[in-house]
């Protein structure tokens, strides 16, 4: 049972940490004056810590890369329901890698960093859904297991 816990707490603090980075993403994008790459750069981060966590919830191992296809392709052998979810925020890697530094720059407007901001909204709804119930230790209702879940509040504790 020790094991079990673990792999529970370890679970909670990767959403915790995701949770985060959502927070810190819609932070730049808000305003007059948004800061995209800012924004997107923490959408990716925020995707990338929900899908190893539920990596961990399910006891499989992953690389220590940014890449979201090639997590998203271990979630999916997870949780094949996912493939559509993967697929809408595998691009934003791109923000944690090429327009990450100098050299390249996408163009990408204020209305796309929303959009990408919605896409990684429902990446937290639809990626987490009975790991983010029991690491929170809500118990498996069928709130939970309705793609529509939240982690609202989750690391508020």
């Amino acid at each position: 049972m020790p094991e079990m816990q673990d792999r529970l707490d370890e679970t909670a603090e990767w959403f915790r940490y995701a949770d985060r980075d959502l927070m810190a993403a819609e932070l730049p994008l808000a305003g007059e004056s948004p800061h995209v790459y800012n924004g997107l750069f923490n959408c990716q981060q925020a995707v990338e810590k929900w899908l190893k966590a539920l990596l961990i919830w399910h006891g499989v191992a992953f690389p220590k890369i940014h890449d979201l296809k090639k997590i998203g392709r271990l979630c999916i052998q997870a949780e094949p329901e996912l493939a559509g979810v993967i697929e809408s925020v595998s691009d934003l890697t791109d923000f944690a890698t090429v327009y990450r530094y100098p050299g390249a720059e996408a163009t990408v407007d204020a209305s796309d960093a929303v959009d990408w901001l919605e896409l990684t909204r429902g990446a937290n709804g639809s990626a987490c859904q009975d790991a983010a119930c029991a690491a929170r230790g809500a118990a498996l209702t069928e709130n939970c297991r309705t793609p529509k879940f939240e982690h609202s509040g989750f690391g508020d504790s």
